[in-house]
């Protein structure tokens, strides 16, 4: 079972622990998980402090769908977010220069 709440902790461990990835990615990113631990999931990225919240936000500049099943494999380094986008695993709506900037905060 992949419990997303973790997965985004292990996001937000690693921002912390490395701000400087955090450079150049200001902007508001929305991850919508689907499957059947599936939610939503704003990630703020402001002056290289990341912020989470569990909620869809009006003014992302980009969304990532994506299942939760992948989104795990993406963020322990078994699916790079070019080849989930390419074989279709990732789906992106709005900013794609932001959103080629997602494996930095992954």
């Amino acid at each position: 079972m992949i419990d997303i709440q973790q997965l985004v902790e292990e996001i937000k461990e690693r921002a912390n622990a490395h701000p400087e990835k955090l450079n150049g990615l200001d902007g508001v990113y929305v991850f919508d998980v689907r499957g059947s631990h599936g939610a939503i999931y704003t990630f703020e990225v402001a002056n290289g402090t990341l912020t989470v919240r569990s909620a869809d936000s009006p003014k992302a500049d980009v969304t990532f769908v994506v299942a939760d099943r992948d989104l795990n494999d993406m963020v322990h380094g078994k699916l790079s977010a070019m080849m989930a986008f390419m074989s279709g695993k990732l789906q992106v709506r709005g900013d794609l220069n932001k959103a080629m900037k997602l494996e930095k905060l992954l």
